[in-house]
């Protein structure tokens, strides 16, 4: 039954179109404009293999707004983060996370193999990570010298050259996925030398005696006078009790906050993963079987840990993976935007995206269920308590994007990104979930570069759309240039058929001469009939040139004749007799048959001709005649759900003309309001003010608080969410021409 007063529509939309880059001035990385990179001389490190890269992908991407994007954010790490001798920090602050600085590289390794310079890089911030860890690896952040920082009077073991020592598992983690994917992308072994055998046993020892099989009391405690509960740990500063069930404990999240229960799960299955990659080193290129099958084993303990302690039934969504537990049988049902999550697992952790205990895992984090999941206006995504509730961290949506289940999932997602960065181009660490503006760290070198990773490889598996300037450009990069020039020609071959005499779409003969005799009456279904139509006349097909409404109003006689033309249309007699093949033709208003899909666009048409009074007058006659909550209520054979999906667009109060063109022609909406669902969280509301049955004409429309001036709805406007207000009275006050728009 169709609900008129209180419809509401779900939605799942993809965007490929773009949208005006802001003047607004903003925060950027240093040196850097909104969208752009620093200029060459000011960059802290240049690949050449990089740049060309970038140009080359960047060359294949549709939308300007996210092509800026991704020229400004995939070389960020090296345009602006990159010291010496392998120290980069993270961005806004002068320190070098292991974690950070290991993403950070990532995205470039598959240039190394090429570019001596960057490979050289690579190495030099592998040897300073592992130095690092050896110097302790309960430090999560080092400085390039031996200083002491903001947090020198935290209650810890701090030394010179630590930032900040907040033990978190992934610390050690990410230096050797670093080092490992640098080896597997060139063949390179000069890093796997004593000091990385140093590195593995620092790690095993650290990864042992955070499994507290010997009591809760270990070598490392932490406490800091802070007003954030989350920086600090309890209990003297050794944390919460967990018990020894072969889990390593982790005093603190990816995040930097600490932890409720201290076996935090997607750090133990990161640390799985890792222990595995260093003994295939220690295996392969060191030949070292004893520490290699020392990795194995701890491997083995902590993987069969997490199968017996870290999976929890729901009722809601069966069994899925805790964040954290206890070995007691406690357990935190949430997620945490930073790496690794839970949604992160198999993009991180080598967790198969197929395991059916994950994917269940991903639906809860990515639902409301999630403690940590905020929906808004500007973004929805997962959050963290280390920048409070109602905020996003677009990282999780780009962990999303990379984890996506399908192509529209993943470009729902860089939609959401590329429209959340306040006009900056560059991505935050959190945003307001409905005030984009309001975000935190205007330079977050991993983020960006981690953007740009999942825009590279997008465009790589190509499902973002490249550059269409031409109706074939699709062609022209196949190299197929006579193929273009056929479908150039072809697209106007409709010009072929309009009778200037008559004014309707007629049949030729083989010399080229209008078929006789004529009547604009004849119905035809298929060649046997002699007829030159299929499913209708030559009073409806005159009008399906979707794709240039513009070029058949010229060629009709310009705007007054086509509006003339197009009126008669609705006056018609309604006869069907002795005209020919009927079934198709149904539902009809003088000539015009919406029981067939070929008239269904018809009466957006009066918008091109400056008359929207008549586009709302014509809807609203088709909504009141041929929809009706009975079992006869549509009048024509539904064809796929095209009957009802006509209804839904009306209703909403605006149609896809031409699908292809990315835009939408504003008509006249049926239902006070609707709610779109367009992806990752966002809503797009349309709202019909004084909508009644005298009200049906559109006095306005405003999209986000600002009046359209035309009559188009840009696809995009609608991806990224938002608020569509029409102002509904009883006059007809036209809309401005689609110029505006």
């Amino acid at each position: 039954m169709i609900n008129r007063k209180s419809l509401m529509v779900h939605m799942v939309v993809l965007a490929m179109s773009s949208v005006a880059m802001s003047s607004v001035a903003v925060e950027c990385p240093p040196n850097c404009a909104p969208y752009a990179r620093p200029a060459p001389d000011k960059r802290t490190f240049r690949s050449e293999a990089v740049d060309h890269a970038l140009a080359a992908m960047a060359a294949r991407i549709a939308d300007p707004r996210l092509r800026r994007m991704f020229e400004a954010c995939y070389p960020n790490t090296l345009d602006t983060t990159v010291r010496n001798d392998g120290y980069v920090i993270t961005g806004d602050i002068d320190a070098m996370w292991l974690r950070d600085s290991g993403q950070q590289m990532w995205p470039y390794l598959r240039f190394a193999k090429d570019d001596a310079k960057l490979a050289e890089l690579i190495r030099s911030v592998v040897r300073r990570q592992f130095g690092f860890m050896r110097h302790d690896p309960y430090a999560n952040a080092f400085y390039d010298t031996a200083r002491l920082g903001e947090f020198k009077n935290d209650e810890t073991a701090m030394k010179p050259g630590v930032h900040e020592r907040k033990w978190e598992i992934d610390s050690l983690c990410y230096p050797l996925r670093l080092a490992h994917g640098y080896w597997k992308a060139t063949g390179d072994t000069s890093l796997f030398d004593d000091s990385w055998k140093r590195t593995v046993r620092v790690v095993l020892s650290t990864f042992k005696e955070q499994q507290k099989k010997t009591g809760q009391k270990t070598s490392y405690r932490f406490r800091r006078k802070a007003q954030n509960p989350t920086d600090s740990l309890s209990n003297e500063g050794f944390g919460p009790p967990v018990k020894p069930v072969g889990l390593i404990a982790s005093a603190f999240r990816p995040s930097d906050d600490a932890c409720t229960f201290q076996f935090l799960v997607p750090s133990n299955f990161f640390a799985v993963d890792v222990l595995g990659k260093a003994a295939e080193i220690l295996s392969k290129v060191n030949g070292d079987e004893v520490l290699a099958e020392e990795c194995r084993a701890l491997a083995s303990e902590v993987s069969s840990a997490l199968k017996r302690h870290a999976v929890v039934e729901t009722k809601d969504f069966g069994e899925i993976y805790a964040f954290e537990v206890d070995g007691y049988g406690g357990a935190l049902l949430m997620d945490d935007a930073n790496a690794p999550s839970l949604l992160s697992l198999p993009y991180l952790c080598g967790v198969s995206s197929k395991d059916p205990v994950y994917r269940n895992t991903r639906r809860f984090v990515l639902s409301k269920a999630n403690p940590y999941y905020f929906e808004g206006l500007a973004l929805s995504g997962i959050g963290s308590p280390h920048t409070g509730l109602g905020r996003v961290w677009p990282m999780s949506v780009i962990m999303r994007a990379l984890t996506a289940e399908s192509d529209v999932e993943a470009r729902q997602c860089l939609e959401a990104l590329a429209g959340s960065t306040a006009g900056t181009g560059f991505i935050h660490e959190s945003v307001d979930v409905n005030d984009a503006s309001k975000f935190s760290r205007p330079w977050f070198g991993w983020a960006n570069t981690m953007f740009g990773e999942l825009v590279y490889e997008m465009v790589e598996s190509g499902r973002i759309a490249p550059p269409v300037d031409e109706p074939v450009a699709w062609v022209r990069p196949l190299g197929h240039r006579n193929d273009a020039a056929f479908f150039e020609r072809r697209a106007e071959y409709w010009r072929n058929v309009i009778d200037p005499k008559t004014g309707f779409a007629r049949g030729r003969d083989s010399k080229g001469a209008w078929r006789e005799p004529f009547s604009p009456f004849a119905l035809g279904h298929d060649a046997s009939r002699k007829n030159d139509f299929t499913e209708g006349n030559a009073w409806q097909w005159t009008w399906h040139v979707l794709h240039d409404p513009e070029g058949l109003i010229s060629a009709l006689g310009g705007k007054e004749q086509a509006v003339k033309r197009l009126q008669a249309l609705f006056v018609q007699p309604e006869k069907t007799a002795d005209s020919g093949f009927t079934a198709d033709v149904t539902g009809l208003i003088g000539q015009y048959s919406h029981g067939n899909e070929p008239s269904h666009h018809i009466a957006y048409l009066f918008q091109y001709m400056d008359r929207p009074d008549r586009t709302a007058e014509v809807v609203r006659a088709i909504c009141d005649k041929f929809y009706h909550a009975t079992p006869d209520g549509l009048c024509g054979n539904e064809d796929c759900g095209q009957m009802s999906a006509w209804y839904v667009f009306a209703a909403m109060g605006f149609y896809p003309l031409n699908p292809a063109s990315g835009e939408y022609v504003i008509g006249a909406p049926q239902i006070p309001k609707i709610a779109l669902d367009v992806g990752c969280g966002r809503k797009f509301i349309v709202e019909a003010k004084n909508l009644s049955a005298k009200n049906k004409y559109v006095k306005s429309v405003s999209l986000n608080g600002k009046v359209m001036p035309g009559f188009k709805l840009k696809h995009s406007d609608i991806v990224r969410g938002g608020r569509l207000v029409f102002e509904m009275d009883d006059g007809a006050e036209p809309l401005l021409s689609h110029n505006g728009h």
